[in-house]
């Protein structure tokens, strides 16, 4: 499971490893828990990362390593990763389980003013009377200039299923834990699941997010679904 996100200037990249293990304490390598992923960050260190069109030919070192403040078993954390367009932030999935009995949560990390670096703590950001099978933030979107996080809760049990996608903004003094959300935007249809693959448009900064046709579409590689983009009202 992995992801990756690109700033605007094409000078930060993300990527997710939502599969990735991680020790729960950095110190004890023996402390690996399963599947709780990170996130890498790569900055560019010069005006370009190839010459002409010619793919990099050398391994590019990451500049920094991001993972959640405690790492889970099955977080999956960085599953969906998205930078800001100037790169100056990152919003990484928090996605549990439903049999770990814990609501997702989504994490933004803010670059340090000396630059990214794993030490980057992140604020951790959660819905609203969240319930573990809701699967809220195992979609994140981020604004371009880094003001504004959304995540999707596509499990959304309350209103049948319609799923629905919760809007952060950052606080006048920074993204904080348990920011309160903005706004909660619930679908439209029964059992259509908004929320999946949320994103901002990085020009007009438009919120659009993804919910399922119902019943299931018969055209769809083993008996999937047709998803609809939906242009969050704002």
């Amino acid at each position: 499971e992995r992801s990756v996100s690109v700033s605007n200037d094409g000078g930060v990249i993300a990527v997710g490893m939502g599969m990735r293990p991680v020790p729960a304490d950095p110190a004890d390598p023996s402390s690996l828990q399963n599947r709780a992923g990170s996130a890498y960050v790569f900055v560019r260190s010069g005006p370009e990362w190839n010459t002409g069109n010619t793919p990099v030919s050398r391994p590019v070192a990451q500049t920094a390593v991001l993972a959640a403040p405690q790492p889970r078993e099955q977080q999956w954390m960085g599953k969906y990763v998205a930078v800001s367009g100037d790169g100056g932030a990152v919003a990484a999935s928090g996605h549990f389980i439903a049999r770990e009995g814990q609501p997702g949560e989504m994490y933004v990390f803010t670059r340090p003013a000396g630059g990214w670096a794993d030490s980057a703590s992140p604020a951790v950001l959660s819905a609203e009377r969240g319930r573990a099978a809701d699967v809220f933030g195992q979609y994140v979107a981020m604004n371009n200039a880094g003001t504004e996080a959304a995540a999707g809760r596509h499990y959304r049990q309350e209103g049948d299923f319609r799923g629905s996608v919760v809007l952060f903004g950052r606080p006048s003094g920074g993204w904080a834990d348990d920011g309160a959300a903005d706004e909660e935007f619930l679908g439209a249809a029964v059992n259509g699941h908004l929320g999946w693959q949320t994103v901002f448009d990085k020009t007009t900064g438009a919120l659009y997010s993804a919910h399922r046709s119902e019943p299931d579409y018969p055209g769809a590689p083993g008996g999937g679904r047709l998803l609809t983009i939906f242009q969050i009202p704002r």
